[in-house]
Parts: C-alpha cells; structure tokens; sequence
C-alpha cells in the first residue's frame, strides 16, 4: 500500500468527521459564516507558529500565498453551500449526490488541465456512479424534502466548488515547495472568507456586539473539532497529492467520507432511511473501489 493513498484515506475519514459539523450547524440554526470564521480562527493560530518555527519564510512567495489563500477561500464559499443546502434537503440525499458530483467534476478537471490517464475499471467506476441519482430523486422524496430543488442547486455549487479547491492544491503542490505554507494560506484564505461571510450577512455596523449575541459555548466546540479535523484532512490531502496521487484518484478517494456524515446524522437526528438509500450508498462505496 503506497503512502500517497494512506494519506487519501485519512483525509477521507477527518474530512468525514469534519462534514458532520455542515449538518450539526444547519440543524441548530447555528451562524454559518461565524462557525467558519472561528474554525479557521483557530486552524491559522495553531499552523502559523508550526510554519515559522519549522521552515520560517523559506519557500514563501506571493504567488503561492495568493494561491494558496485562494483554495482556503472557495472551501469558505463551498462549506457555506454545504450548509445552506443541508438546510433543504437529508444528508442522504445530500452527501451521495454531492460525491457523485465533485468527483466526477475533479477527474474532468485532472483529465483536461493535468492530462491524468485512468484506466477501464475507474471508467466504470464512473458509469456506475451515473446511476445513483435515479435512486435518490423521487416524488417521494421530494415530498419527504423541505425544498429539494433548492437544496440540489446549493449541492451543485458546492460539488463545483469542492472540485475547484482539489484542482488549486494540485496545482500548489506542483508548482511551489513548501507544503507548510500552502497548508498555513489556505487556513488564511478560509478565515478571511468565513470573516467576509459573517460581515456580508450582518453588515460591520454593531459587528462586535452581533459575534457576541452569535456566539455560543456550543458553537465554539463545534468550530474547534472542525477546525482539528480539516486540517488534518488538507494536510493529508496536499501530502498525497506531493507523493504521487492523481487529482481524479485522490479526491475520488477523499469523497468516500461521505458515509460518516450519513451514519451519524441517522444516529444522532433519526433522519428517514430506507432500503432505496442504503442501495444508492453501497453503490457510491462500490464505484469509490473501481476507482481506487
């Protein structure tokens, strides 16, 4: 087992981890943008320090802070289209079609801007996955669903934004050196769009008083287990991708923590399951295989 794909894996299961907050924040009606805000909060105050005490401004650039911030940015905007669109529509629904979505989108991007190859199986894998959809949208379910047409177009920009961000750090790690600082700018890049996030949805008039009246011991320990465990999956993910991993591969591999989500959010908030939904899952687990 190469060591590209052990870090892919972990990734997947902190990502995984790390998701289930998406839904914890849309269910209590916690701020979207102030638990992003304060996850990156806490990311950058624990990378920053790591950065310049390991490598200092060594490998450091314009360039690579710019695009480094850029993909911790889109993962600001993407989480906020996870949440508004868990809003509308089960994390069953969700996170399946979501993983359907972006990785698809990433082996696009991989094929056409990094010239990446796959082989039959992964094609098939690909085929496969086509399917899942037609086991997810019903009239059932959408009468089951708040909004189900809202909630699929909030997906779709967050699948396309999900993919965006695989697509930066590819690029990150094969142009610049220093994977600390890619990792350290985009928790940079992230703290700044879930700041923006907050200030457009609350205006800076009475900003401090409003953070306060948001702001609750909850969501704080929310934003700080998020804020662990994605930066221990980018991390993971900008490894794998400097030891080999394809884009395609790579995020295919990463989607797989889709499964964690949907496991606690029937645990924890008795969301509707059924025989049609555990079919469309272990079909999403079976096409992740022939990828891999």
């Amino acid at each position: 087992m190469e060591w590209w794909f052990i870090f892919a894996a972990v990734s997947a299961i902190t990502s995984g981890i790390a998701g289930f907050s998406n839904k914890i924040a849309a269910h209590h009606d916690l701020d979207s943008g102030l638990i992003i805000f304060y996850s990156a909060l806490m990311s950058t105050s624990v990378l920053l320090p790591i950065t310049l005490v390991m490598v200092g401004t060594n490998g450091l650039s314009w360039p690579l802070f710019f695009f480094g911030a850029l993909s911790g940015l889109v993962a600001a905007i993407s989480s906020l289209f996870k949440i508004r669109s868990l809003k509308y529509i089960d994390t069953t629904i969700f996170f399946p079609l979501f993983k359907l979505v972006a990785p698809l989108l990433a082996i696009i991007f991989g094929i056409v801007l990094f010239s990446e190859h796959f082989n039959g199986r992964e094609w098939l894998g690909l085929i496969l996955s086509l399917f899942i959809p037609l086991l997810l949208i019903t009239k059932v379910e959408n009468a089951r669903q708040k909004h189900l047409v809202q909630g699929l177009l909030w997906m779709l920009a967050a699948g396309f934004t999900a993919a965006l961000i695989a697509v930066i750090h590819k690029f990150n790690v094969e142009t610049f050196d220093s994977v600390y600082w890619i990792v350290t700018s985009s928790s940079i890049g992230v703290f700044v769009g879930g700041f923006a996030s907050f200030l457009i949805k609350h205006k800076i008039q009475g900003f401090t008083e409003k953070v306060r009246e948001r702001t609750s011991r909850f969501l704080l320990i929310t934003a700080a287990w998020r804020s662990a465990c994605l930066s221990v999956s980018i991390i993971c993910t900008i490894l794998a991708f400097s030891l080999g991993g394809t884009l395609g591969i790579v995020y295919t591999i990463n989607s797989m923590y889709i499964l964690i989500p949907i496991v606690l959010a029937i645990y924890f908030y008795d969301e509707h399951w059924n025989t049609q939904k555990v079919v469309a899952i272990v079909l999403s687990i079976l096409a992740l295989l022939l990828f891999a």
